[in-house]
């Protein structure tokens, strides 16, 4: 590989074939070396006295020699083909290094001239790729193509290839239902096709069709069932994510959030069993409870890393319509958020497991989505709850913090998204996000919100929540010195 300092040395084989030939072999040449490339030919290079053979022998004895540039007109390839003159003993040189390296990529072929629509190239290298420099009107992007070829700075680069995807190995059949919609539906979104809303909305039901077949429906082995089904979700959570990505990558996400918030709607109503079932155990529905909050979280999430708080906006502000057995319920965000018995109480009571969140374990050790960390999911669980605390006094519209008791003591600092907010930009970031108008208002809303929701007794064992401090509240912007 070459780098931009280097003078690759090329050597050129033509056919002195006319004066307006010889010209443009010469300015070629002469732009090349304009480019930075080191080139050898005989009008500058071959002096009298000097052996004609040796000198042409140079293109496969000199190892500094790495690229030939055959520039092929019609007397070029009937010499060639005829073994004439200086350049019959080129060819035959030439030829030999090709048939005997079968992959080679020295010898270049530059076609200058067209005989009844066949480029004019000698028989021995008729079956190459050449550069075609023959029309004046594409002469600086084939030229473009040389230099990148002797430079090899090519403008298409094979990707690093990357690892099968894990779905590949899954023995659960479940996993790969909606692989071919997934796959169909990046390639419409990243090539703006037409058949993108169709493929959304089919991606999005087969999801839900998909949470359907995992539906508990006896309480055998109850807690083994739902920690089965959140690992038998994991594909389509990435899935799902990655799309939400691709939608924020390439400006859709506007487009299609209310393709995303009806299908989050549909995610509330597996809370609930559906009409079919007549008897049941609410905790047969808590790995639907998981998986949604999940879910929502990494969504929101992916959203922040794009900067799209006008769309997590919406999120967070609309009301959720849930189709639920016995009516249709209205409820906001917090929904997704649910204490999850069936792990905290019963797994962790039956496996005797010296832990304060399973819920919270659950979530950390599923945290493996590439370019989200769990530090961001605990940011956004933070958001979350700081965002219900402080607009709302309803004991159901309150989101708890689960994953934060992976923070802790001893990672007791700010999170960055209010480290930031030290700077006035990011304060505005942090006000549309907490759905407060200045600092102050933040202050009285907090405040508020230790009597309300009696914050103060929000712990994790016995370590209480520092609302204050991972929220940098002193030395979040004031906006009231502006």
């Amino acid at each position: 590989m070459t780098t931009r300092d280097d003078n690759p040395k090329v050597f050129i084989s033509y056919s002195w074939s006319g004066v307006e030939h010889q010209e443009f072999v010469l300015n070629l040449a002469e732009k090349l070396m304009f480019d930075g490339v080191n080139v050898l030919l005989d009008q500058w290079d071959l002096k009298e006295g000097q052996d004609k053979y040796v000198f042409m022998e140079q293109m496969v004895t000199d190892p500094e020699v790495s690229k030939v540039l055959v520039i092929s007109d019609k007397k070029y390839a009937i010499k060639a083909d005829n073994r004439a003159g200086g350049v019959g003993t080129e060819s035959q040189i030439i030829s030999n290094e090709i048939y005997t390296k079968v992959k080679q990529e020295k010898f270049i072929p530059i076609v200058t001239e067209y005989e009844n629509g066949n480029a004019c190239l000698p028989t021995f290298i008729k079956s190459r790729i050449y550069i075609d420099l023959s029309k004046e009107e594409r002469f600086y992007d084939e030229y473009e193509k040389l230099l990148r070829n002797i430079y090899y700075r090519p403008q298409i680069k094979k990707p690093v290839i990357g690892k099968a995807p894990s779905y590949l190995f899954d023995e659960n059949p479940t996993s790969v239902q909606t692989v071919s919609t997934f796959l169909s539906l990046q390639d419409a979104i990243t090539k703006n096709k037409k058949n993108t809303k169709s493929l959304t909305k089919d991606f999005l039901e087969q999801i839900i069709e998909s949470l359907e077949s995992m539906r508990i429906t006896d309480g055998n082995n109850l807690d083994e069932k739902v920690v089965e089904s959140i690992s038998n979700f994991k594909p389509y959570r990435d899935q799902f994510i990655k799309i939400i990505s691709l939608f924020c990558d390439y400006d859709l996400i506007e487009k299609y959030k209310e393709d995303i918030f009806s299908f989050f709607e549909k995610l509330l109503g597996l809370h609930d069993p559906p009409k079919s079932m007549t008897s049941y155990n609410e905790l047969w529905f808590d790995n639907f409870r998981f998986i949604s909050m999940e879910l929502f979280l990494y969504t929101i999430t992916s959203l922040i890393k794009s900067k799209q708080y006008k769309i997590i906006d919406y999120f967070l502000t609309e009301k959720y319509i849930c189709h639920s057995l016995s009516e249709n319920k209205i409820e906001n965000y917090c929904q997704f958020n649910q204490y999850i018995r069936v792990l905290d109480q019963y797994r962790k009571q039956r496996l005797k497991l010296n832990r304060i969140s399973i819920t919270a374990d659950t979530l950390h050790d599923s945290a493996d989505i590439k370019g989200i960390s769990f530090d961001d999911i605990m940011q956004t669980d933070f958001i979350l709850c700081l965002r219900s605390i402080l607009n709302s006094s309803d004991y159901y519209e309150r989101w708890f913090p689960f994953c934060l008791v992976y923070k802790g003591r001893w990672n007791g600092k700010p999170f960055k998204i209010f480290l930031r907010a030290e700077s006035n930009r990011y304060f505005d970031v942090v006000k549309q996000l907490l759905k407060v108008s200045s600092k102050q208002e933040l202050y009285e809303k907090l405040e508020k919100a230790y009597k309300t929701h009696n914050l103060s007794n929000w712990k994790f064992d016995y370590e209480r929540i520092p609302f204050e401090l991972y929220l940098n509240l002193d030395k979040l912007y004031d906006d009231s010195k502006n």
